[in-house]
């Protein structure tokens, strides 16, 4: 059977059927366009009407500028954020952009800042879309002070088993051997994203499976984790927006 066919699970790689993925909230990318004003910064959002908005409900890319946005047209500034957006969604599905929110928790010690973070990613549109998935997922494996994302001690995280789980299959290395529960075989590429690890196939192609689906040769298949986690924190990077705020 080949490790890459085409199966649910492989057509839309982007779900997670994890009780961590339940509850949340889409973010909006968005250009800042003006200095800060009694808290507040002139902003084009994607979706959104109006032209001022409270900083509360801004997460910055730190470090992401794009003068050009400045020079365009209003609307056509939204339709190139929604066009980047897309593209930016789009290369995250297939996986040309790929950040690993749990690796970073494991990794951040007592606490890192946003450009601490956003820095592991070698592009701006892969730091814009670690910008917005800390938006949708920080709050389940970190809490936020200020600027610094302190990560939560594993007993206070909503399902514990499934994040032990994902660092563990990541702890084999590159070219471990893996089989999917359907008995197809592949080897780890090194990795991972929200609740998925990469494969690679025979052919050299690439697919993502889910952890809890995904065990080492010559171990028994991990058990489903249970419990549910929604991040509550929403807002914009240069970047998103609640869509509970909607104006208008």
């Amino acid at each position: 059977m080949a490790c890459n066919q085409d199966r649910p699970e492989n057509r839309d790689q982007s779900r997670l059927g994890d009780a961590l993925h339940r509850g949340m909230r889409r973010r909006r990318l968005g250009a800042i366009t003006s200095a800060v004003d009694q808290g507040s910064v002139e902003a084009t959002i994607v979706g959104w009407k109006g032209e001022r908005f409270p900083l509360s409900v801004i997460q910055l890319a730190t470090g992401v500028r794009r003068p050009a946005y400045v020079a365009i047209p209003r609307e056509d500034r939204k339709a190139t954020l929604a066009a980047d957006q897309e593209r930016i969604d789009a290369a995250v599905r297939a996986g040309v952009i790929a950040h690993d929110l749990m690796a970073l928790w494991a990794a951040a010690g007592d606490g890192q800042s946003t450009a601490d973070l956003l820095g592991t990613q070698e592009t701006d549109d892969g730091r814009l879309a670690l910008a917005r998935d800390l938006v949708m997922r920080g709050g389940v494996l970190f809490t936020r002070q200020g600027d610094v994302w302190e990560p939560k001690a594993e007993r206070d995280l909503a399902a514990p088993e499934a994040v032990a789980r994902h660092l563990a299959l990541l702890a084999r290395g590159p070219r471990a051997e893996v089989a999917y529960r359907d008995g197809r075989q592949g080897l780890l590429s090194g990795r991972g994203r929200w609740g998925q690890v990469e494969v690679v196939c025979d052919d050299r192609t690439r697919v993502w499976w889910q952890d809890k689906d995904v065990r080492a040769v010559g171990s028994s298949v991990p058990e489903r984790a249970s419990g549910d986690g929604t991040d509550d924190t929403v807002v914009a990077t240069a970047a998103g927006v609640d869509d509970d705020e909607r104006a208008g």
